[in-house]
């Protein structure tokens, strides 16, 4: 397995400060969203004014700028304001594709097979370990996502040679004129019969590690939801299914919270197979807001959080800026047995499909 792998840089991250970060002062909000530093680094940061806020830019105000440990900790953000926030910046390696294979080009548009463990877009940690980055190499110019397709998922990635291709085709997938099919591999015999999932979901990767009140948001915010499974395949010697997910909403997540609330979580996925997800996700179901999904909802923080930690403790520091280095991923932490395998238009005037992956062929 070859990685690509990013050497540090300087970047200074400027953010429009988020919703969720209202009321809350820089020091929290840098502790929450900057995790790869401690807070003791944070906080130097902020002695170095390496952490700041702007307030009031262009209002007839006048921009001011809150700089240092007493002004930050007594200031709470407010609508409107800028967080500035220069920091010696590590990427996490990824897989090193060398070249995206090419499925099919039609147009302004071109199919790509995504490998798992490279996210799509900027974001987190990632700036240049991404997708379009990749592409943009590769064609020698840039190119648009049309869609998002998770980090750890592979398959159909649908790109426009130009933003307007890019947000025809998103307009299509809002529309719902588009039939989407992905391929899991699950623990377990799945029912042979055709099986509708449509348990509501909530979005419970943003409220992870952010406390009970963001969890009790994201349950107050779930949404209806709806996917298809149909069995393809069953491996005896494994006790694995090979399902067809066809998903009718587009949540966070929604096959794999899917399956894993019927009992049939993918194999290989480190959180949602966990007994404490799907105990949260039913309780969250049939009893919304209970003192027991709190319970539950602290037990699978209480789970992720160990696990993130004992990496981090075994993983060397930064000679420059003392963080804690990204260490090599685990295989299992390099993607899924989720693979996005056909898109079709509803009308019938187009589809891409890509062959099937490596371990969907073994089942």
């Amino acid at each position: 397995m070859i990685l690509r792998r990013i050497e540090p840089y300087h970047y200074e991250s400027i953010v429009n400060c988020k919703k969720r970060w209202l009321g809350r002062t820089v020091p929290e909000v840098i502790t929450t969203e900057f995790r790869s530093q401690t807070t003791e680094q944070h906080r130097q940061a902020i002695q170095d004014q390496r952490a700041y806020l702007i307030r009031n830019r262009g209002t007839k105000a006048g921009e001011i700028s809150i700089r240092g440990e007493e002004a930050l900790n007594n200031t709470r953000i407010k609508q409107g304001d800028i967080l500035y926030y220069r920091v010696h910046w590590h990427e996490p390696p990824v897989i090193d594709p060398k070249n995206l294979e090419v499925v099919d080009e039609t147009g302004d548009l071109i199919a790509i097979n995504k490998p798992a463990g490279i996210p799509v877009h900027p974001g987190g940690p990632y700036r240049h370990n991404c997708l379009t980055e990749l592409l943009e190499k590769q064609f020698g110019h840039k190119v648009y996502a049309s869609h998002r397709l998770d980090r750890l998922t592979s398959g159909l990635l649908i790109v426009g040679r130009n933003s307007k291709a890019a947000s025809t085709f998103s307009e299509q997938l809002r529309d719902r004129a588009v039939q989407k099919e992905y391929l899991a591999k699950v623990l377990g015999r799945f029912p042979e019969r055709t099986t509708q999932c449509d348990y509501p979901l909530f979005d419970l990767d943003s409220s992870m590690h952010r406390g009970d009140q963001a969890f009790r948001t994201a349950v107050h915010n779930q949404k209806h939801s709806m996917t298809q499974f149909r069995v393809l395949h069953y491996d005896y010697n494994t006790n694995e299914t090979l399902v067809l997910c066809v998903p009718h909403t587009g949540r966070m997540h929604q096959i794999r919270k899917h399956l894993a609330m019927l009992g049939h979580p993918i194999t290989n996925d480190q959180l949602y197979r966990r007994r404490a997800f799907h105990d949260l996700a039913m309780e969250v179901f049939q009893n919304k807001l209970s003192p027991r999904a709190f319970e539950l909802y602290s037990t699978l923080v209480s789970e992720t959080t160990a696990e993130r930690d004992s990496r981090r403790l075994s993983a060397p520091s930064c000679n420059e800026c003392g963080s804690t280095l990204y260490t090599d991923p685990l295989p299992e932490e390099l993607g899924l047995y989720l693979h996005a395998f056909k898109y079709r238009a509803l009308d019938g005037s187009w589809h891409f499909e890509t062959p099937y992956p490596e371990w969907a062929n073994k089942s």
